[in-house]
């Protein structure tokens, strides 16, 4: 068995600091988000799920990732081009009866 910090996993850096978990709000009184976490309880990674998004981005770290970047690039509001790093498929165990293989970015 690995030695883990509290909330630490195998994805996280051994002696790294922990990042708190994220909070997503919406405007006050909204009560029809589309937003939501769920964790896999195979990785022991949260995610924050938005229902309306294309894509399924997750950090190049967390996943091991090719080295190269990808020939597809994102752009962010502020019209900055991000760099990807190809695709990732997992398997994820939401607490469902079934797991549920998912493509990342």
């Amino acid at each position: 068995a690995t030695n883990h910090a509290p909330g630490q996993t195998d994805f996280e850096e051994p002696g790294k600091r922990i990042t708190p978990p994220q909070v997503a709000t919406t405007e006050e009184g909204c009560l029809n988000s589309r937003l939501f976490y769920v964790r896999d309880k195979n990785s022991g990674l949260n995610f924050l799920v938005d229902t309306g998004a294309a894509l399924s981005i997750i950090p190049k770290n967390k996943t091991e990732l090719g080295r190269e970047t990808s020939s597809v690039t994102l752009q962010a509001a502020n019209k900055t081009k991000i760099a990807t790093f190809g695709q990732k498929t997992l398997t994820l165990d939401l607490g469902f009866r079934r797991q549920f293989p998912w493509v990342f970015t």
